[in-house]
């Protein structure tokens, strides 16, 4: 049985072939189970002798993957940077719930990965008229900035104060505002005064607060650009009312409250 160990990374089904046909041949290298080698393994080795002319062509499996995620990434739904989602911080029977639409930038983890939280620079074209690229990369670098201070634990200030809060058995964080704290409230008030000069430009754009998303989204609330997916709409609405009649229906027959 030839050792595939010997064989380097790049050898082939013909190169197999070759040295078991060399050990088949040689008297020092007896076979060992078997007196003949598999004819369809044979068979695969005689018609690919070329390991460029596999059964298999991986490059144009790689393209074709490459190609189906390309269009997932541009597919016009939900997870497109540019669509304009249903205002979620607003009562749903407000003026504001049908004239404004919220643009959603999500978190980025090759920042700093899940040390902090930390959103997407990827500037979303819809926001062209609103918020200028300068200006919405300007905030996106200040937030995850602040945010990255705030939450790295190897800061000194943070390892300070951890050691302080530990031997005083985390009194001391509600006594006196830690560093982390303060960047926070720092980063809040930040966002308070962009929101203002946007106010004052009358642009109709306002940033979420942080607070209000968990973290999970920085939200740019504009006006309604008109472009929303109807299907979309739609379906989620049937949804809605489908869960509203379940709920007012109670629970199916055979389940019981715990």
């Amino acid at each position: 049985m030839v050792d595939n160990r010997r064989l380097g990374p790049d050898h082939s089904p013909a190169d197999t072939q070759n040295s078991f046909n060399t050990s088949r041949s040689s008297p020092n290298l007896p076979i060992q189970g078997q007196n003949n080698p598999p004819k369809s393994w044979l068979a695969n080795a005689d018609n690919n002798p070329d390991p460029n002319n596999l059964a298999v062509p991986l490059d144009d499996l790689s393209r074709h993957s490459s190609q189906e995620e390309e269009d997932e990434d541009n597919e016009w739904n939900s997870s497109h940077p540019c669509f304009p989602h249903r205002n979620p911080h607003v009562p749903k029977d407000s003026g504001e719930y049908e004239s404004t639409r919220v643009i959603r930038v999500g978190r980025d983890y090759m920042y700093s990965g899940d040390l902090s939280p930390a959103f997407s620079n990827i500037y979303p074209e819809i926001l062209e008229g609103f918020v200028s690229e300068e200006r919405f990369r300007e905030v996106i670098r200040r937030v995850n900035t602040e945010l990255y201070k705030a939450h790295n634990p190897w800061g000194v200030a943070n390892i300070v104060e951890g050691v302080v809060g530990f031997f005083t058995l985390w009194v001391y964080e509600d006594l006196v505002h830690t560093t982390a704290k303060r960047r926070i409230e720092s980063l809040d008030r930040y966002i308070e005064e962009v929101n203002g000069e946007l106010e004052r430009e009358n642009t109709g754009v306002k940033i979420i607060p942080l607070r209000t998303t968990g973290y999970l989204n920085l939200d740019f609330q504009i006006p309604n650009p008109g472009i929303d997916d109807e299907d979309e709409v739609s379906d989620s609405s049937d949804e809605e009312e489908g869960m509203t009649a379940a709920l007012a229906n109670g629970p199916p027959p055979g389940v019981v409250n715990g």
